[in-house]
């Protein structure tokens, strides 16, 4: 990750919540740290991803399909994946 920050708070400034305690801790309770630095890099392919993290491809394809399967990100296509944001409608779920 070619930021300063850690993963998991350039995801939460990156989602509008850099302010917001609660959604760090839904982000560390949801991803691992190499997942959140991971999902640093998306929207991406998996292949991208391992390019960019240095990390073999096969773990990345575990880790983003995991993620997947538990709904912290989504498919943009096929072969792509990118983050979910909170959306206004629930905003309880995002620690607002």
């Amino acid at each position: 990750m070619a930021k300063q920050k850690d993963a998991y708070t350039f995801l939460a400034e990156k989602h509008g919540f850099g302010n917001s305690q609660s959604y760090l801790k839904v982000l560390r309770f949801l991803m691992t740290p190499q997942q959140a630095e991971m999902v640093t890099y998306l929207p991406g392919s998996p292949e991208e991803v391992a390019q960019k993290t240095g990390v073999e491809l096969a773990i990345v394809k575990k880790n983003l399909d995991e993620l997947y399967r538990k709904g912290v990100i989504v498919l943009k296509r096929i072969t792509r994946f990118q983050t979910t944001t909170c959306s206004a409608s629930m905003p309880n779920a995002c620690g607002r």
